[in-house]
Parts: structure tokens; sequence; C-alpha cells
């Protein structure tokens, strides 16, 4: 008995490879290497992006000079140009920074907001059509985005809300993953807390937005996260439906799409590294805030 205990008592302290069999092992040493190489790769090519953004632009363009040497001549002020330089169609940096924000932020919100609600209610109430609009979700989830993009674009333009903040009103990104997250967790809330809060004299409106909801905070949280690092990194769709309000991750896929031979390679290099700080930023900050919701088979309260 004390020899069993003490086997036990050990195993906490072994090793992730101690755990395994044989087969198991090398089956993690190749998934580790393989993923040991990709992020390697995206670290190397980061490294590489950042020490080129400092670079002449005569420098970086001569061939006769390494692409992975560094600056002879560090050139700071490349950062200060980028507001200057940066310009689509009349919109410069700072212009694109705004029109990714209200784009992100209001997009993401009013979309994670209208699943929310609608998870809530294909979970928790009974009606003639919770089949079908169950059934719309899924067939969302199978249609290719490329499936669907003549109709949504002819859509927009026809309601008149393309080229305009109005195009807020459709956000309905992730609508198939986002409600099926949000369902599993609706279905984990007992129905004693709207049951106790209907005695209370408590309405519908009332047990969701002060009982329910605050309940799921932590999910909402982490899938708007994730929905707005999205949208701030989409750069299609708002060169179909806003062309006239680029974004960042528009406005300089359009910008060296543009500039052909006259782009300043280093200064287009700083500004795709601050484009890239906010959202990276941000997983960052609500990187245990994401796991700790959201895992691939469900939510953990």
């Amino acid at each position: 008995m004390w020899n069993i205990k003490k086997r036990i008592d050990k195993d906490p302290e072994r090793g992730i490879l101690e755990k395994r069999a044989g087969g198991q092992k090398i089956l993690f040493g190749v998934a580790f290497a393989i993923i040991f190489t990709y992020c390697l790769t995206l670290l190397i090519s980061f490294a590489w992006l950042i020490m080129s953004s400092f670079k002449d632009a005569m420098e970086y363009a001569d061939i006769n000079n390494s692409a992975f040497a560094f600056p002879k001549v560090w050139m700071f002020e490349n950062w200060l140009l980028v507001p200057q330089y940066l310009v689509v169609e009349s919109t410069n940096y700072l212009g694109m920074l705004i029109n990714s924000l209200w784009y992100t932020v209001g997009s993401t919100t009013i979309s994670i907001l209208c699943i929310t609600m609608m998870s809530y209610c294909l979970v928790k109430y009974d009606f003639k059509l919770k089949g079908v609009i169950s059934m719309t979700i899924i067939v969302t989830m199978i249609i290719p985005i490329i499936g669907a993009l003549p109709a949504t674009y002819k859509m927009y333009y026809s309601l008149h809300i393309a080229d305009s903040p109005l195009i807020l009103i459709a956000s309905t990104g992730g609508l198939g993953f986002n409600s099926i997250i949000m369902q599993g967790f609706f279905r984990g809330i007992s129905n004693s807390y709207a049951e106790a809060a209907r005695i209370d004299g408590a309405g519908h409106h009332v047990i969701f937005w002060k009982i329910i909801l605050p309940q799921a905070l932590g999910p909402v949280l982490s899938l708007w996260i994730l929905a707005a690092i999205a949208k701030w990194n989409d750069y299609s769709s708002p060169i179909l439906f806003l062309p006239h309000y680029p974004t960042l991750s528009s406005g300089l896929y359009q910008y060296e799409s543009s500039m052909t031979r006259l782009l300043n390679m280093p200064v287009y290099f700083a500004g795709v590294i601050l484009s890239a700080l906010p959202v990276l930023v941000l997983f960052i900050l609500f990187q245990d805030t994401i796991m700790n919701n959201v895992t691939a088979g469900g939510l953990k309260g």
C-alpha cells in the first residue's frame, strides 16, 4: 500500500513525456517540432520586418545588400514619416486608424450582442421557428464565405448601407461559431436563476440583462476579443463595402498596390507594424481570459 501511495504521489512530478507511451512520445515530439518550427518562422519574419523598417529606402532596394543584414544607418525617422507618406484617397494614417476603430468596435459589439441575445432565446425559450433558426446557423457555417459574397454585395448596395457607417447594422461576423459557443454556455446555466427572478416579479429583459448576462461576461468578452482581432485584420470587406472609409488593413493593402515603384518599403513596414500593435497588445493582455473561457470543446465557467 505504501508503494502504491508513493507512486501516486510521484505522478504529478513526472514530466509530460514521461506520462506517455513510446509511440505517444514520438508523436508528441514530431508535433512539437512542427509547431516550434512554425513559431520560429513567424518570429524570424517579424524580426526581419522590424529590422527592415529602420533601413534607408535606397539601402533596402539595393540588391547587392543582404536582406538580413542590419541597417548601415538606423533610420528612426521612418516611423515618424508614416502619417505623412501612407495616404490613401486623401485619408491619412490617422484617418485610417479612426476608421479601423469605429469599424472594429462597432461591428464587433453589435455582432456579439445580437448573437448573445439570439443564443439565449434559442436555449431558454420554445417557439415555432426555433428549429429553422438553429438549422440556418448550421448552414451558414457550411456555405463558404465567397459563395454568399455576391448576394451580400447586392443586398448592402440595394439597402444603401454600403460605403457608410450604417453598414454596422449588418454586422453578423462569426454567427455560426459564436452562437454555438454561447448556446453551450447558456445550457450550463441553471433555470433556477430565471425562475427565482420571475417569482420576485422580474420580466424577461431584467432576467437577461441583470441575471444571465453578468454570468456570461467571461465568454462574451473572449468572443468579443477574438471577433475584434478578426475585424481589425479584415481588409476585403472594407475594400468592397467601404471604399471611401479605408481602414488600416484595407488602406495599407491599397497603398502597397497603387504605389508600385514609388513605394518606400521601410516606411511601409513601419506602418504595418504600427497597425498590428493594437491587436497584439489586446491579445497579450487578455490571453488568459480567452484560454480560460473558450476551449476546443466548449466553455468553462
